[in-house]
Order: C-alpha cells, then structure tokens, then sequence
C-alpha cells in the first residue's frame, strides 16, 4: 500500500531531485516547503502543500476556526448540562476534548463503546458528552459534510489534475492516527503513496524515530535507498555518542555555545543580530511563555508589501491577551495586576485628558505598592492612599520650599518620603489622578464588555462595543492604513448576530478574528523566532541558525508526540472493533494507524536527538546553541546542552552573553579632551550633605548613581521599601504623637502590606528619634536620615568608617572624600566595590559588578 524511499545526504539529494509535475507533493512543515519550491523554481506550485494547508483545502468548512469554536460551544453547553457540579473540569480539558472529537470524526469512528475503566470519571464524563454532540443538529451536518467529501475529486480539483501519478510525502515525522488513515484512503484510490525520509542504517540510534515509526507502515527490508550511503564528517562526534561507539574526531563543525541570564539579555541579542528572513533564523521550542516574550512586535522584511501577519501579533492587541483573562463578578472586575499593566499601556484605554499608553513607567514604578490586589476596586482604593501620600509629601516640599529653592537634595534631606519612588511627579507623564481615571474608564469598559462568570451576553452585541471603542482609539494604537482598515473589518464584522457567549467563548471568537490572516505558503515573517519544528527544513537553506531554549525544562516539554487525552490507544482499539462489527471501518487498517500514532507518542526526546545530529552535519554556516535562563522556575541547561558543550567545545564553562558597550566615534576635530577628574570633582566641593557621601564608606559607583545622577536614593523594590517604611514608622514613632498615631496616620498609606507586617516592621526598627540634626547650608534635617541612605548596610564589610565617623561627630572634610572619589573616576565609568552592602543598593539590577546574596553563598 505504501512505499519508503530514502536518502542519506539532503542537500545532494533534494538538488539533484526534479519533482514530477503530475504528482502531488506534501510535506510535514513549512520550512521544507519553502526548500522544496527553492530546489525546484519551475515546479507548479498547486501540486506542492504542506500536510496542513492541503487539509484546509480539502475540507475547508471542517478546518474553520469557527467550527473549532462551535465544538467548543456545544461541548460546555452539554457538559454544563449533564454535570453541572464540575464545571472546573472542563477549564483544564475543553481543548483535549475538541482534539479527541476531531480524531474521532476524521478516523471515522461515528459509534463506538463506552470505556472499559468505569473508575475514569473523565472518560466517562468524555464518552456522555460525545453521544450528546452526536445528536446536535448543528454538529451532525458538520460532521456528515466531513465525511461525504470525495478525496479523489477533491484532490484533483485542488491541484487542478485530472490525473495524480502519485504522491509524494516529504520529511514527515508526525504522522497521526487521522493523517495515516487519510493517505490510506489515497492509496485504497489507486494513487501510490511514496514518503521520501533520511536514513542512515549505520547509525540506527540517530535515525531510531524514523526507524521506529516508519516500520509500522513498510517493513524496514522492504525500503529502498536512493542514495549511496556514507556517514558525513559533520555531527561525527554526537552520532558517535548517540551510538556508544568511540568518539570520532572528523568534526569541522564550529559551534559558538552561550548562556543568557534572562529573557531580556535574548531580547538584546536579538536587536544586535536581528533575524534575517533568507540569511540568519533563530528556532526555539514555541511554549506559551515564549510566545508572551515574542508578543511585543511584529517583525517584518523591508520587502514585503503584504499584511500577511495576524492582527493578533501588533503591538496594541497584546490588550485583548490580557483582557479575557479579567472576571466580571461581585458587582467589581477581579484581575492580576500585570493584566492592568498590559491592557492599560496598550493604547486601547483612555479619557479625555490622555491615553493609557502614557502610564508605563508610572505603573512600574507602583507595581511593589500594588502588590496582592486581586480587583479593580482595590487598584483604585490604593490610588486614592497614594494620592493622600504624595499629598503628605507635599506638605514637607511645602513647609521649606522657600529654603529648597528646588534643590532635589534639599527636598530630599526634608521629606524623607521621596525615597519612594511614586511621589516623584516628574518620572511619569502621567499623574495619579490621571491613572485613577484611566482605572475608572477601565472598569466602565470591562464592566459593559464581559458577561458576568457564569453568564451569556450577545457576541455581536461584544463586537459592536469593541467596534465603538476602536473608533475611539484607532488614532492613538501606532496603525498603518492597512492594518486600521483590517482591524475595522473585523469588529464591524456582522456574522455572529445569533450567537451567545460566555466570557472564554467570546475571547475565542475575538482571538479567532485577529488571528485570521492569509500569509502566503511557507511565509513566517512576523515571527522573530522559528518553531523547533521548522529546525531542518532552515538548516538546510540558512547561512546562519541559532538553536536556543536548551534548558532543562523547554527540552523535557518538548516533543513531537500529539496526546489524544481522555481518549486511550487501547480504548480506540476496543471502539474500532465495535465500530468494524458495523462494517463503518477496517479494523486492520485503523489498528496500524493507531499503533503508528502510539509509537510516535513513545519518542520523546529522541526526535530532538535526531534534529541536533541533523543541523550538526548539515548546516553550512554559522552555527550557536544557547538556553535562557530566567523562562522557568528552578531551571538550568539541558542535558543535551552540556553533552554538545563538552564534545564541541574547549572552553571550561559556557559563557554568558555580555552585551557589547556601545562606542562611538569622533573625528580629529571631535575628540573629546582628557579630562581632569580632580579638577572635575572640585565642582563638588560644599554641594553634597555629609549623609549623602556615607556612600562612598562602600562603593563609590552607589556614591556616583545616588547622590550624582539622581540626587538621592529611590528605592523601587518591595524589600527595600519594606525597609525604608520600618525606618519611617520608627522615626515618626519617636516624636511626641507616638505610636498610636504611626498606626493611625502612616499605616493606611501602604496598603500593599498586612497590618501584622507593618507592625513587626516598626517594632523591629532600631529606634531612634528625629531630635538629633545635622545641617546642609541653610537647611537642617534629622541626623536618622543616614538609615534612608545606607538601609542595612554594614561598614564592617569594606572596614571604612572615616565618613561614618564624621557624620556622627557632625563634621565635614568633603574636600578629602572628593580626592578620594576622584581616584575612582575612569573616562567612561566610576569604579565599583562589590560586597555585602550590594543587596542594600537601589541600582543593583544594574550593576554588572553587583554582588547577590546567592554568589557570596556559593563562591566561599
């Protein structure tokens, strides 16, 4: 029924191959694809399809999103029907269970037996819902239109043939139990079913996926070579490894090998070597966290003329992502707060006076303050406490403002709340009260878009609101023409006039809409980042490739097996017997296709295994594997990352990616002049308040950022202002209104803390009162200041306490500390001096030199 062709060289044999005009071709993704169409210019291309978009052709009403959708729909609809008790079920299997419906209807197995483990609530539950779809109207026309499709008239008139020598299957590793029984169905026809697959007998632990899935199909003697067989140079020492044999050492491959310390330090990469659409391509294992990473852009070719990507990728619909992920009960919208970042700083909220997309940095900045809110209620109550506090902080700008004379340091040494990093009207663009009404306008929206949880509301009624919003807001969401007149499209779309929906429904429709697009065959260019999938098929065309995501966790999750939960192997074979006693199906035939599928789902990782011997001995170029840390909790490299790191490399450990510093050049006529630092810091001398060089005791670089760029600390962590508060708290405490009065007046103003916190935090403070002065030229201000300035810091550490001492016996030698400081100056940086006083600095996130808790543990 089927034949097996194979090859061992790809590169020679696809060059060297003319693909027959009258035969379709196929093959597994669209990176092979795109090869194939490269290696052979001439072909027509009706005859030449990916596995997918061939079935989108074939049985385009089945392949709607909309009926997907529809099953969906009808799936809640019968389970909330028959259990209603276990709604929370469904939210962790709906998609499995649309997955198992749809293999049941395109292997055609329509009747089937109940399951033979009746303790299995799921796949009871499973089988009840399934009889019941069965007799739904709307489900019955659907699935009997599936089934009365004609695949050989069909197929030609995709092709536009009236005849089809063969078909040819390329390079395709999934093949599932629904895709074996379609090319069954070709072959029963009468048109021979060739797969063209690599193969290399003398390595059989390499090529084991395609030994193993291929042999259930064609006896391994029966496949025929079409190419002479040599092992190539390349991927010598891992097939070697593969195999247990000795290491062979005819490797030319050269392999850059990195580390990168966060999803931000990739991100950077990337900027600095962006993807180049036919030179360099990056592939990754596409999860969900990855697809959040790569949600902020679209990334296309100077070339392309076409909105060939979906609406779901522009910057301003990330909005509607976090949107659907609010809850409309109680009477109040319940959300995370990075939710409200997302949907806030999108563009898509706004008021009279500004737009949402403005209010960025304000909300990180209020993102410790904001910490456990759970509704929109409470976002809002915590803006009114702010605006009460940086009323409080006002009053102290106030009470000196004719001494300041709008010194930052003045203020700073008189209203100790400017520490904080969300009094500080200049950081943002927007201000309190303008988010407040942002908020307010927030929740009005959410509150007319969702349907209560639990509930219904008109889709087209949905639409329509999103319609009048996007009128709205259109100018400001950074639009081309083109995709403003396709945005438009879509929410004035009038196709769901009769349908109802609860809130995941209608995120479903709406992320349907903006995901229609119609790109051409093959035709990745919004995606930064290529699926691990499309790994051969770009190794074979690309100048460059760049395997990352090599950790622990993005490799054990990774696999080309597709799970048919609830559903079983065993229990299909049962119900393709039951179903063969009718006389619907060929029980042989669907037992070889479901054993097929099994042993697909058996590969695991040795399919990954296979792809990594595959780049290694075919790729041309340049060649990097890497793994980000920072994607999953608790996660390190792979261990197929150190097994290529040993064999490839001589370097002890992998590096970690440092971004190069930027440079920049100057013409003879430009240069800048040596400067004299000493003569540069004397600018300094009586400008600084004593408190502020305590600094300089630890690290002359925190003197420099705190007290040069900035003026003073601003703490921006919930840690360090957890700290700041127990030294306010106590402070305040010390003064005749006392304790009582702290709790009263100062603890509403930080919510984000629980009452039990904020107590242990004042009583664990060391006390000292606000009685004891220290002056900087005309302003004096409390001597307990210097805990603002230093937290927790020790001076045992770096064992300097001339400064220390001088503050305390309130004396001022800054002519000496400047001379100092100056030693530190380079021509483009201030010297560090990393140590346990690290963790207490506000810029320690950005400190290259900065020292963590965790490096001092396990460094000594």
């Amino acid at each position: 029924m089927f034949q097996v062709q194979t090859y061992q060289n790809p590169k020679t044999y696809y060059a060297n191959l003319k693909l027959e005009a009258d035969a379709l071709h196929i093959t597994g993704d669209s990176s092979f694809l795109l090869h194939l169409k490269r290696s052979n210019p001439d072909i027509i291309h009706p005859s030449l399809f990916t596995y997918d978009k061939l079935q989108h052709k074939l049985f385009p009403g089945w392949h709607s999103p909309f009926t997907n959708l529809l099953i969906k729909t009808k799936i809640r609809e019968k389970f909330y029907s028959l259990f209603p008790e276990d709604k929370e079920i469904l939210k962790d299997t709906l998609d499995k269970w649309v997955m198992g419906i749809r293999l049941l209807v395109e292997m055609n197995l329509m009747d089937g037996t109940e399951p033979r483990d009746q303790q299995n609530k799921e796949q009871i539950m499973f089988y009840q819902i399934w009889r019941e779809l069965q007799r739904d109207s709307q489900l019955k026309k659907i699935f009997a239109a599936r089934h009365s499709t004609k695949i050989i008239p069909a197929l030609r008139n995709v092709i536009d043939r009236h005849q089809i020598k063969a078909i040819y299957v390329y390079h395709m590793i999934q093949l599932t139990a629904s895709r074996v029984m379609f090319l069954t169905k070709c072959a029963e026809s009468g048109i021979p079913v060739i797969f063209r697959i690599p193969y290399e007998p003398a390595l059989p632990h390499v090529y084991k996926p395609w030994i193993d899935v291929y042999q259930v199909l064609v006896p391994l003697s029966e496949w025929k070579h079409q190419q002479e067989m040599s092992i190539p140079r390349n991927g010598s020492r891992f097939a070697s490894y593969l195999e247990g044999n000795n290491r062979i050492d005819t490797d030319d491959v050269s392999i850059d090998f990195l580390k990168f310390m966060s999803p931000v330090h990739f991100q950077r990469y990337m900027q600095d070597n962006p993807m180049d659409y036919n030179r360099r391509r990056y592939v990754i294992y596409r999860n969900d966290k990855v697809r959040k990473l790569f949600r902020q852009g679209v990334k296309q070719p100077d070339d392309q003329t076409e909105n060939d990507y979906p609406l779901s990728q522009l910057p301003c619909n990330r909005f509607f992502s976090y949107f659907y992920k609010f809850k409309h009960k109680n009477d109040t919208i319940y959300l995370e707060y990075d939710e409200l970042m997302e949907c806030m700083s999108s563009g898509w909220i706004k008021t009279k006076d500004t737009n949402g997309i403005y209010t960025e940095t304000l909300l990180m900045d209020l993102e410790p303050y904001m910490k456990g809110i759970s509704t929109i209620d409470e976002v809002l109550d915590r803006l009114t406490n702010l605006i009460e506090l940086n009323e409080e902080s006002a009053q102290f700008d106030e009470l000196v403002k004719d001494k300041s004379n709008r010194s930052k340091v003045k203020r700073y040494l008189t209203n100790p709340f400017r520490v904080f990093p969300y009094v500080h009207r200049n950081r943002s663009r927007v201000t309190l009260k303008q988010l407040q009404a942002l908020c307010i306008a927030l929740k009005k929206l959410a509150t007319t878009l969702l349907p209560p949880e639990d509930t219904e509301m008109s889709v087209q009624k949905h639409l329509d609101h999103l319609y009048q919003l996007f009128q709205r807001v259109e100018a400001e969401l950074f639009l081309t023409p083109g995709d403003r007149n396709r945005m438009a499209h879509v929410f004035s779309s009038k196709q769901f006039v009769t349908w109802n929906g609860n809130r995941q429904e209608i995120e479903e429709i709406v992320a349907t809409l903006l995901n229609i697009a119609h790109p051409k065959e093959g035709n990745n260019h919004y995606k930064e980042v290529d699926n691990l999938d499309q790994l051969e098929g770009l190794t074979l065309q690309m100048e460059e490739m760049h395997v990352t995501g090599l950790s622990m966790q993005m490799v054990e999750k990774y696999g080309v097996e597709l799970n048919i939960e609830p559903l079983t192997f065993e229990w299909l074979k049962y119900w393709a017997y039951y179903d063969a006693q009718k006389g619907r199906v060929s029980y042989q035939k669907m037992t070889k296709a479901l054993h097929t599928h099994f042993v697909l789902n058996q590969l695991k990782n040795a399919y990954l295994d296979f792809q990594i011997y595959y780049v290694l001995a075919f790729a041309e170029g340049k060649l990097t594997f890497s793994w980000i840390d920072g994607l999953h909790e608790h996660d390190g490299e792979s261990g197929i990352f150190n097994t290529l790191f040993l064999l490839y490399s001589k370097e002890v450990v992998p590096p970690n990616w440092v971004q190069e510093a930027t440079t920049v050049s100057f013409t003879k006529e430009e240069e800048i002049p040596a400067i004299d630092t000493h003569k540069a810091a004397q600018k300094l001398l009586g400008q600084i308040p004593v408190v502020n060089w305590l600094d300089q005791d630890f690290c002359s670089r925190k003197f420099f950022w705190n007290t040069i760029v900035e003026s003073h600390p601003i703490y921006e962590s919930d840690f360090h202002q957890q700290i700041v508060f127990s030294t306010l708290s106590s402070m305040f405490a010390g003064q005749a209104m006392g304790l009582e009065a702290v709790t009263h007046h100062l603890f509403p103003l930080f919510p984000q803390w629980t009452p039990t916190l904020k107590k242990n935090l004042m009583n664990i403070a060391y006390r000292s009162g606000v009685f004891a002065y220290r002056s900087f030229q005309n302003v004096s201000y409390p001597k307990a200041m210097e805990r603002l300035q230093r937290l927790y810091s020790r001076n045992q550490v770096t064992k300097r306490y001339r400064i220390k001492n001088a503050y305390n016996k309130d004396r001022n030698d800054d002519s000496r500390w400047i001379k100092e400081f100056a030693q530190t100056i380079k021509q483009t940086d201030v010297e560090a001096e990393p140590g346990e006083h690290c963790t207490m600095c506000p810029y320690l996130m950005i400190c290259e030199k900065g020292e963590f808790s965790i490096d001092r543990k396990y460094s000594g």
